[in-house]
């Protein structure tokens, strides 16, 4: 499923950074920049591609049984959940290394800002291992892959536009400012937008940094509790 992945990925990756409106329109934009043709779509291109690989984390493993096996092994609970989180960012970060073309591209047709194409990758694997951790946390959760993958979406995507006015206006009625605020700081977009424009802020750093522990945290407790470890 590696290969599979890194294909699909690839080719949407190049679909929305080239497709004609409402998709990127690199061609035609007349900006020597990806931060509006490429990496504004990376967090839709996570919400598809990412529940795929995490929903077979563990949900795999309680299926076929073998997840008695995994802990007779001499590692503990922590470094398997560490470690299959870590396999599943490999595989993420191979797949964004492919896209190193889209910069070659925009260097050789115009003069883009690279500093600001570099902080963008950084942010987006950030968000993309907070991605896996969340993802891999929902997978504890049940045996059947598809259910996994589907509440993996959901949940994914609540993160993503928990900040976008649709939501937010729904707590303006009647909530105090500090509620809203801290709804729309829940947002995953929010805070890779700044990375997208270039600028690194501890706090985004941090919020990413706190899913992973949060959706890793998360994954040990159930697996503890279901497994009686």
């Amino acid at each position: 499923l590696a290969y599979i992945f890194i294909i699909i990925f690839l080719l949407m990756a190049g679909l929305f950074t080239f497709g004609s409106s409402p998709f990127g329109d690199f061609m035609n934009n007349n900006m020597a920049s990806l931060s509006f043709s490429f990496f504004s779509f990376i967090p839709w291109l996570f919400l598809i591609l990412i529940p795929p690989i995490s929903m077979r984390l563990w949900s795999e493993e309680q299926k076929n049984g073998t997840i008695e096996l995994l802990f007779t092994l001499p590692i503990n609970i922590y470094e398997a959940v560490i470690g299959k989180f870590m396999a599943s960012f490999v595989l993420l970060l191979i797949s964004v290394a492919f896209t190193f073309p889209l910069v070659l591209t925009v260097n050789w047709l115009g003069n883009p800002d690279n500093n600001v194409i570099l902080t963008s990758y950084f942010g987006s694997l950030l968000l993309g291992a907070g991605y896996i951790a969340i993802g891999s946390a929902i997978s504890t959760l049940s045996k059947n892959q598809i259910i996994t993958y589907i509440y993996s979406l959901v949940i994914l995507m609540l993160l993503l536009i928990m900040g976008h006015p649709s939501i937010t206006s729904i707590f303006i009625k009647w909530a105090p400012v500090w509620v809203v605020d801290f709804v729309a700081n829940l947002s995953a977009f929010h805070h890779f937008d700044s990375f997208q424009r270039g600028i690194i802020n501890s706090s985004d750093i941090l919020y990413f940094v706190s899913l992973v522990f949060l959706g890793l945290f998360v994954s040990c407790v159930i697996l503890k509790t279901k497994n009686k470890l």
